[in-house]
């Protein structure tokens, strides 16, 4: 599979790529790189290039080579175009070193820095949510006890995902999962735990913040597509919403083709950039899975293999799309629907 990758990247014009870093349980570090091009018949296509451990220390250096011995690897060193990463400092250092290609900053990790910076002036309403949350939701008992409260005063029972610190996306989902069980957890809490002092106010500030964090939490989404292009959503402000429900910039660039031949090669270089790191982030839960506490011996070779031929797999069936919980259906959080 590997070779027929590289024999067809011999027919793409133009490729973009994203990378991302990694550590596993068995406290290594791995580079994740990702390839995305427009075949000719203006699909948008995305297949993981490597997944390998990579040498301390992590200098802009060290990343610059690993990056470049990938590209010789699938002889597409003459063929890319730009290359994707977060702002860290060791990804600013390497793109310094990229300089034939074009580097693009993660728009989903600009978000990340902007919110969580935000986060920080409601941390005190944040805290005493997530502490009357853990409290319900830290044992079986305590979940059943909080269904058997809901249940007397007829509503369905909920549960409700805990925040991590490092994903804020999760911080919206759980406010957003409160939503209508705002007095029950203030009611529950005050007959059962008196070490959470939640007040109303609480829920004021977090209902506000919630709708300030939808705007981010819909362009990250939007932002983290693989099989439409990204570097182009500016169209949604210059198109009417009736026009964005039907229109496909790729088919309107095939059907247009003869008629623009020297715009369309143009097209076909710019709309492939992708906007995020989410494509390769987006192994990390695949290896997450594969490096377990059980495998963490396993061959850096075997894991490459493993992740690779998965996305390959994933990516003739176009089934790729990654959310991860970014985008989450709320009603689904009633306990009732999961029995």
């Amino acid at each position: 599979m590997k070779n027929h990758l590289i024999q067809s990247f011999m027919n793409i014009q133009k490729i973009s790529c994203t990378s991302d870093l990694w550590s596993g349980k068995n406290d290594l570090a791995y580079i994740c790189v990702t390839s995305h091009y427009i075949d000719s018949h203006w699909m948008l296509n995305k297949r993981m290039l490597a997944f390998r451990p990579l040498t301390f220390p992590h200098t802009g250096t060290v990343i610059y080579q690993a990056i470049m011995d990938i590209f010789r690897e699938y002889n597409i060193t003459e063929k890319i175009l730009s290359i994707t990463f977060d702002n860290a400092s060791n990804n600013v250092s390497a793109i310094l070193k990229f300089k034939e290609f074009y580097d693009c900053k993660c728009v989903c990790h600009i978000i990340n820095l902007i919110v969580q910076d935000g986060l920080t002036h409601i941390e005190e309403s944040l805290v005493n949510i997530r502490l009357a949350l853990k409290f319900i939701t830290c044992t079986p008992s305590r979940v059943q006890a909080f269904g058997d409260f809901c249940a007397t005063r007829n509503i369905p029972p909920r549960k409700f995902p805990l925040d991590m610190h490092v994903r804020w996306n999760s911080t919206y989902i759980m406010l957003q999962s409160c939503e209508g069980y705002e007095n029950l957890i203030i009611e529950f809490n005050e007959m059962f735990n008196n070490r959470v002092d939640i007040s109303p106010i609480d829920w004021q500030i977090s209902k506000v913040f919630v709708q300030f964090l939808s705007i981010f939490y819909d362009a990250s989404i939007a932002c983290s597509g693989v099989y439409y292009p990204t570097s182009n959503l500016i169209l949604r402000q210059l198109l009417t919403e009736k026009e964005m429900e039907n229109f496909d910039l790729l088919q309107w660039w095939k059907a247009h083709e003869v008629t623009f031949p020297v715009l369309s090669i143009m097209a076909r270089d710019l709309l492939t950039p992708p906007v995020s790191t989410v494509a390769s982030e987006s192994s990390f839960s695949t290896s997450g899975r594969i490096l377990s506490e059980r495998r963490t011996r396993l061959a850096a070779s075997s894991l490459e293999a493993l992740i690779c031929l998965k996305d390959w797999s994933d990516a003739d069936e176009r089934n790729q799309e990654f959310v991860d919980s970014l985008e989450v259906d709320f009603t689904k959080f009633n306990i009732d629907d999961d029995q």
